[in-house]
């Protein structure tokens, strides 16, 4: 079976600092994998280079075995590839409907009614088809981040990466993403890469989960084996909390 993703050594720089530093990682068709790391870890970049909107310094990234390194967003879009953004950003001007018309529209080439029939599908399956005619200026971030997710499915993607689409939510909120997440997958055979804090949900979410630090795999595995990891706890809460841990894991 052709892996859905695969990036191949993948290196991307912003001056001096290396943001992804020879990355590699292969995603199978219906897979939910996780990404988790400190900040800085590269998380985003590795988003934005799968995305097209940073070119990487040298490396692949291929969908489905196309080499589309470097391809621009839309091109990516009609290959497949939709995300959400970590600041959700909706065109402030236009209706929660038409927002979500907006993804099938540039991912599909389909006219504004094709688009808007899209959206009506889309918003009741992430629960917004109740405030389709408002403004996002109106909603609450749950509710934004929702349209967010709605934008990225009108896409009709086989790979979608979602940037800390939880961030800020209620509990009932996360409950309820991670609910529609695994339908996705469930349903549509959607591949998913989950970039978020919340651990939690990771947990919950995740088939594997990949650790990021300074731009490389620190480690990838079962939720549970990769959170048990003295290098993960390391990563996130540093050198002393990890020994102390080793020396004491009962406290």
């Amino acid at each position: 079976m052709t892996a859905r993703l695969t990036v191949s050594d993948v290196t991307c720089r912003f001056g001096g600092l290396r943001a992804l530093d020879g990355l590699s990682l292969t995603v199978e068709p219906g897979t939910i994998l996780g990404v988790i790391g400190p900040n800085g870890a590269g998380k985003s970049t590795f988003v934005n280079v799968v995305t097209g909107q940073i070119a990487p310094a040298s490396g692949r990234v291929a969908v489905d075995g196309r080499d589309l390194t470097g391809a621009h967003p839309s091109r990516l879009a009609r290959a497949g590839v939709a995300r959400t953004f970590q600041v959700v950003k909706p065109f402030r001007d236009l209706t929660v409907r038409q927002n979500v018309a907006c993804g099938a529209m540039f991912a599909t080439g389909a006219s504004v009614a094709r688009g808007l029939e899209e959206a009506d599908g889309v918003l009741g399956r992430v629960g917004l088809a109740a405030v389709a005619e408002a403004r996002p200026a109106t909603l609450p971030i749950g509710h934004l981040k929702r349209l967010e997710l709605g934008r990225a499915l009108a896409m009709r993607p086989r790979i979608l990466l979602l940037d800390e689409v939880m961030a800020g939510l209620r509990p009932d909120d996360v409950a309820a993403t991670v609910a529609l997440i695994r339908r996705l997958r469930d349903e549509d055979g959607t591949t998913v890469l989950v970039i978020e804090h919340n651990m939690a949900a990771i947990v919950a979410l995740s088939d594997e989960v990949l650790v990021l630090r300074e731009g490389a795999v620190l480690t990838r595995g079962a939720p549970g084996d990769v959170l048990d990891d003295d290098r993960v706890v390391e990563a996130y809460l540093g050198q002393r909390f990890a020994r102390r841990r080793r020396e004491n894991p009962d406290g």
